[in-house]
């Protein structure tokens, strides 16, 4: 099998890679979300969980959005001297809550676990240093 044949058997078959058309209202989208980050007057646990949501909705990279979103979740929680969270220790409930907050636009349920995460992750810390 030849290298180009392949090539269109794995993009056929697997679909590698997704194109997304913009359009105005995605851009203005994506600059209003900018501009919420900038200007909200949500406490920092907040703010950092909501955008999370609010990034991987608008799904704006080809790959590693989760990555992203879970970075710019961490970065603002620095940003703002609170100490990192691993978001996605409990996997399972992290993804149950993370779809269910992105697929009805509201980040309630996820705001709600990740609080539960940071509070419990931060008790099994303090309690390792004793």
């Amino acid at each position: 099998m030849s290298l180009a044949k392949r090539r269109k058997y794995d993009v056929d078959s697997t679909i590698l890679f997704t194109l997304t058309t913009l359009t105005t209202e995605d851009v203005n989208v994506d600059l209003n979300v900018t501009d919420w980050y900038n200007k909200t007057g949500l406490n920092s646990l907040e703010k950092a969980f909501i955008a999370h949501t609010t990034l991987y909705r608008i799904h704006p990279f080809l790959d590693g959005n989760k990555r992203i979103c879970r970075l710019v979740l961490n970065k603002t929680l620095l940003d703002n001297g609170f100490p990192l969270l691993n978001i996605s220790a409990s996997k399972e409930e992290y993804f149950e809550s993370f779809v269910k907050s992105v697929e009805k636009n509201e980040p309630g349920n996820f705001v709600e676990f990740s609080l539960r995460q940071y509070f419990r992750q931060i008790k099994e810390f303090l309690k390792s240093q004793k």
